[in-house]
């Protein structure tokens, strides 16, 4: 038997890049919803969560978390952020507060199954606000050179 981490084996630039997609996924999916049917936003709000999750797991592999650490978070927006804040990405306050709502609306099992009130989900707006705040504070972390070492001085 395998387990999960053998089969998860993506490195942080690869998280990023798969959070990329899923972030032009949800913006391509929000424009084409249907006007006053929540319905219809469900898979731009499930790409977009999706999306958010993604990064911040790019972030903490970067940061050092293994990827048994990162399953057991399980598909906790606030608990990663946290995490994510304390290896240095910087949110704003707003952002970070959304992605609290976000976990206690239970807001990726609405958008994944219709388990919850669409109707009651987060604005549009503040969804693209903190998917972008997300994205854009979290590609200088991926990005970022790992430190090279530092040569030994010659002994004399």
């Amino acid at each position: 038997m395998t387990s999960k981490s053998s089969q998860w084996a993506a490195s942080p630039q690869l998280l990023f890049s798969l959070a990329e997609e899923y972030r032009l996924a949800a913006l391509s999916l929000e424009v084409s919803h249907r006007k006053r049917q929540p319905l219809s936003l469900a898979p731009f709000r499930f790409a977009a969560i999706h999306a958010i999750e993604l990064y911040l797991s790019a972030v903490l592999l970067k940061g050092g978390q293994t990827p048994e650490d990162i399953l057991q978070l399980r598909h906790g927006l606030q608990s990663r952020a946290e995490l994510a804040k304390a290896m240095g990405l910087v949110l704003r306050q707003s952002a970070f507060d959304h992605l609290g709502a976000l976990d206690v609306n239970r807001e990726y099992p609405a958008a994944r199954y219709g388990s919850g009130d669409l109707n009651a989900a987060s604005p549009v707006n503040r969804l693209v606000a903190t998917l972008k705040d997300v994205a854009n504070k979290t590609k200088p972390i991926i990005e970022a050179a790992e430190p090279k070492p530092r040569p030994l001085p010659l002994c004399r």
